[in-house]
């Protein structure tokens, strides 16, 4: 009886390791070829969480969105890159991530610049975060 709970134990972990390996390993999602399911301005964005977050949850979060808003903070390195669209008067701004791959390059806008961005919500944390972002033409 032993023997067969540690065998079982063992298969669990085997499993749950597998599983983290093969989660880690997981090519990175490309939102471009994804038609976004809403488009709006970084400060419409913003107030929706700000006024109710839980109901902006379940609109907005895993869901592609297209935001449009002025560049106001860029931040560059090697594989990543994070603009911040400003929200107007709000505290909070719109961050969107992008991971960068060896061979892909990203022309990054001007500081002031009006630009659209389309990437994946992932929620509230005094700002609303994009991740898998691509700048739209």
């Amino acid at each position: 009886m032993r023997k067969k709970i540690i065998l079982s134990v063992v298969a669990i972990i085997i499993l749950i390791v597998s599983w983290g390996i093969y989660n880690f390993r997981e090519p990175h999602t490309n939102v471009a070829a994804i038609k976004a399911e809403k488009s709006l301005t970084a400060e419409e964005l913003y107030k929706q969480f700000e006024q109710d977050e839980n109901s902006a949850n379940k609109i907005f979060v895993d869901k592609i969105l297209e935001v449009k808003g002025n560049v106001i903070a860029i931040e560059h390195t090697d594989s990543t890159a994070n603009i911040q669209l400003g929200s107007g008067e709000q505290m909070g701004n719109i961050n969107c991530g992008f991971v960068l791959s060896k061979d892909e390059s990203i022309k990054l806008p001007s500081k002031k610049d009006q630009i659209v961005i389309k990437g994946r919500c992932t929620g509230y944390l005094v700002d609303v975060n994009l991740v898998d972002c691509v700048i739209e033409k």
